[in-house]
């Protein structure tokens, strides 16, 4: 799926609120308490599931969970994790509002998050925006 309709930077973006990301399976992305690589896996969302927009600067967006940053581990097949205490370039996305209104989140390598469909860890690999790379927010 293209990139149409989208609106980047933290102009679009819920900054300073908690929300929750609901992938194309259904399911809710888990910080994992920085414990373990992302999944996009729970059935339901509580403290683990709960993310608060940060602005980090420059247009860009941190999702922070249990006092910790997401980081997109610069695209790494072990998967991203939420167990940074400060945010670097790993740690910054761009927030883009899909034409569907789903969210994408881009980290600093120019690639994706996906949810991987909740089938293993969560990436920040992909070239495109297609069904795994949508979030809804809840």
């Amino acid at each position: 799926m293209a990139e149409t309709g989208q609106l980047t930077g933290t102009g679009s973006s819920p900054i300073g609120q908690s929300i929750k990301l609901k992938g194309s399976n259904n399911l809710f992305v888990s910080g994992e308490n920085g414990e373990a690589p992302m999944r996009c896996n729970r059935p339901a969302a509580s403290t683990w599931e709960t993310f608060t927009v940060v602005d980090a600067g420059g247009g860009k967006i941190a999702l922070k969970s249990m006092n910790k940053y997401v980081s997109s581990e610069n695209g790494a097949t072990s998967g991203i994790t939420c167990n940074r205490t400060t945010i670097s370039d790993w740690e910054k996305f761009d927030w883009i509002v899909n034409a569907n209104g789903k969210v994408s989140f881009r980290g600093n390598n120019g690639k994706y998050i996906s949810s991987e469909d909740g089938q293993s860890v969560m990436k920040c690999n992909r070239t495109s925006i297609a069904g795994w790379e949508t979030f809804a927010l809840e």
